[in-house]
């Protein structure tokens, strides 16, 4: 009889092992799917019953934040254990985008800020029970881990901050490019972010309103700004505009740069009023280019940010209750030095 038992307890053991094996490799095969659908704009996800268009842009929004990976295992988590809910699925990827946006590029957080609570909440929503449904406590605690990292309060000073050099962030032509898509007309065209991040034109894709080297004869500068006040608001992202290419501007004065817009006896002509794109435009409303506009323009991106990347403030319960967060330094990193970019 022991011999037996043995025999059969190698051979539940080999079967559990082989039912192991088996749905590893299906869940390594499902996941590369995922992953697949993940960076196609086009995907179907025929998976869903509904909400495809929302987890679609919200998809795409969360690519262009340039930072993915850390919510891998979160999302591959919502694909597996509820794969039809595409509700769900468009929201958690849009709380990814926001926590991207608020933590990493506004508030340059290090690049595991949370990571160890949201790899724990992965293996919480993947193992729960049959029976029990955990989304809006998954959602909640996601909000929860933002809010400990970028809180309104934090974001908002780092936003209205004059002493912020956006223009060595990697993030802000992404930031930028989001500002866009939010004012552009509904019947105009916008190439992918790409067009103002790679490519032989990188560098000339950000236009400097106030420019970083004003001749010191250049009194339309001089006579608005100091020596200091040049130094400090040059580099801030009140002064910094999105543009397919800024070489016709240079270190022209402002209502050079601002120029007319287009329409009979005015000539066609590289300028702010007759761009194509809206943020550009907007610059030609402005008479003059001073430290007052670039301070009140900050703060209109400042206001825009916390709506477009809202969250609920949680409760004192939410953000107390069961988070564990790895120590972490907490200066903050310029992104430029870290690779940010995900396959």
């Amino acid at each position: 009889m022991p011999r037996e038992k043995a025999a059969q307890d190698q051979d539940e053991a080999w079967n559990r092992l082989s039912a192991d094996l088996k749905s590893y490799v299906t869940g390594l095969r499902k996941c590369s799917f995922f992953l697949k659908e993940m960076f196609d704009g086009t995907a179907n996800l025929d998976n869903f019953t509904s909400h495809q268009d929302e987890a679609r842009h919200a998809s795409a929004a969360l690519q262009r934040s340039g930072v993915v990976a850390p919510y891998r295992p979160l999302l591959f988590a919502a694909r597996l254990r509820h794969p039809n809910d595409g509700e769900f699925y468009a929201q958690l990827v849009a709380l990814c985008e926001k926590y991207s946006a608020r933590v990493f590029v506004i508030r340059q957080r290090r690049l595991n800020a949370g990571e160890a609570r949201l790899l724990r909440l992965a293996h919480d929503l993947y193992s729960t029970p049959e029976g029990e449904d955990k989304r809006e406590c998954i959602l909640r605690e996601v909000a929860a881990v933002i809010w400990r990292y970028a809180s309104d309060n934090e974001v908002t000073a780092t936003l209205e901050s004059m002493d912020e050099n956006w223009y060595a962030r990697r993030g802000h032509k992404y930031f930028l490019y989001e500002y866009e898509l939010s004012i552009r007309q509904h019947d105009q065209e916008l190439p992918p972010l790409s067009r103002f991040t790679t490519g032989a034109g990188e560098q000339r894709t950000t236009e400097h309103i106030l420019p970083r080297h004003p001749a010191p004869e250049d009194k339309c500068w001089w006579d608005h700004f100091t020596e200091e006040q040049h130094a400090a608001l040059v580099n801030s992202l009140g002064n910094l505009v999105l543009t397919y290419d800024n070489s016709a501007y240079g270190r022209k004065c402002f209502t050079d740069k601002r120029g007319q817009a287009a329409g009979p006896g005015v000539d066609v002509k590289k300028c702010y009023a007759q761009a194509e794109l809206r943020q550009e435009q907007r610059l030609a409303h402005h008479d003059q280019w001073t430290p007052e506009v670039i301070n009140k323009r900050q703060l209109v991106f400042a206001s825009w940010a916390l709506e477009r990347w809202s969250i609920e403030s949680p409760s004192v319960a939410e953000l107390t209750e069961d988070v564990e967060i790895e120590a972490e330094d907490d200066s903050a990193v310029d992104l430029d030095q870290n690779d940010l970019g995900d396959p």
